[in-house]
C-alpha cells in the first residue's frame, strides 16, 4: 500500500473526485476543472515514464520544474491551481494512509497567498440601501448586491433562483434551500427581512444580467464596487456579529470550514484579539 507510483496516487485522487462528483457533492463545472487539470498534469509527468517512479520520487525540484513549464504554456492562476491540485492529491493520500510521507510538502507555490479580503462595511452597506437612484437597471443591480450581501449567495446561484429555492417553516422564516452550483451543496440560509423585501419585489425571480455588466453598473453605483465583494460582507459580517465560523460556513456553503477560515483569517484574528482584551485572567 505504501509503495504506490506517482500515477497510482494521481489515479486514485481523481478516483476520490470522481467520487465526490458522483455522490453530488462537486458541481459538474467543479469536475471539469479537476478533470483537465488530471489530464494536463499527468500527461507532463508521463514523459520518460516519470510517472511509474515511486511517489517519493516526485520532490520540490520536479514541482519547480513543472511550475516553469506551466508559466510558459499557461497563466498564473491556472499554474496555481494545477500546483495546489498536486499538493492536495499527496495530502488525501496521506490522510487516507495509501502514503506515509509527503515529499511535496515544504513546496511553496508562488501566486498562492492570499490577498486582503474585499468587503464593505455595514455602514457602507446601509448608504448603498438608502441610495436614491432614478436610473431602474442601477435600481436592479443594487438590489441583487444587497440581496448577496443579505444571504451570502454567490452571483452565479441567484441567477438560478425561483420561487421552488425559497421554504418557510412554521414560525413564518424564509430559508433558501437551492444547491449551491460550484460546490453542490444544498444551501441552508435564513432569510433576513431586507432580503425576503427584495425577493419578493421581483416574485422570487431575481434580475437577470450578465456578470460583466452586473460589474460595470456597480461602479456607476459606487467607485470601486464588485460583485464577489457581496458574498465576502456578508461572511464578514456575520463573523464580526458573532456568528460561528461553522454556522458562517453553512451560510455561505463552503464544502469545509477550513475554506471558511482560511478566506477569513484576519476576521478571526481581530476577534481573537477583542475577546481577549475583554477577558480577565483575575477578577
Amino acid at each position: 500500500m505504501y509503495h504506490i507510483t506517482i500515477k497510482e496516487l494521481l489515479d486514485g485522487y481523481f478516483d476520490f473526485i470522481n467520487k465526490r462528483y458522483a455522490s453530488n457533492q462537486l458541481s459538474y463545472n467543479g469536475y471539469k476543472g479537476y478533470r483537465t487539470r488530471y489530464r494536463l498534469i499527468t500527461t507532463y509527468f508521463a514523459k520518460d515514464d516519470f510517472y511509474l517512479k515511486p511517489y517519493t520520487d516526485l520532490r520540490v525540484p520536479q514541482l519547480e520544474l513543472f511550475a516553469l513549464h506551466m508559466d510558459s504554456h499557461f497563466c498564473d492562476g491556472y499554474r496555481v491551481l494545477c500546483l495546489k491540485f498536486i499538493k492536495q492529491a499527496y495530502r488525501w493520500a496521506v490522510h487516507f494512509e495509501k502514503t506515509t510521507a509527503n515529499p511535496v510538502a515544504t513546496f511553496k507555490i508562488k501566486g498562492e497567498e492570499r490577498k486582503p479580503i474585499q468587503a464593505i462595511t455595514k455602514a457602507q452597506l446601509q448608504d448603498i440601501a438608502n441610495l436614491q437612484l432614478p436610473i431602474k437597471r442601477l435600481d436592479r443591480v443594487r438590489d441583487l448586491f444587497l440581496f448577496q450581501c443579505y444571504t451570502g449567495m454567490s452571483y452565479c446561484d441567484t441567477q438560478l433562483l425561483t420561487a421552488n429555492c425559497v421554504r418557510y417553516d412554521g414560525a413564518g422564516t424564509g430559508w433558501l434551500s437551492n444547491p449551491r452550483k460550484k460546490s453542490g451543496i444544498p444551501a441552508i440560509i435564513p432569510l433576513r427581512p431586507e432580503a425576503v423585501l427584495i425577493i419578493e419585489k421581483y416574485r422570487f425571480k431575481l434580475p437577470r444580467i450578465s456578470n460583466s455588466k452586473y460589474n460595470r453598473y456597480l461602479k456607476d453605483i459606487k467607485d470601486g464596487l464588485k460583485s464577489h465583494m457581496a458574498r465576502r460582507t456578508c461572511g464578514m459580517l456575520l463573523l464580526e456579529a458573532g456568528v460561528s465560523l461553522d454556522v458562517t460556513s453553512r451560510v455561505l456553503g463552503h464544502s469545509s470550514v477550513v475554506t471558511t477560515e482560511r478566506y477569513y483569517a484576519q476576521v478571526q484574528q481581530a476577534r481573537v484579539f477583542k475577546e481577549f482584551q475583554q477577558f480577565k485572567l483575575i477578577a
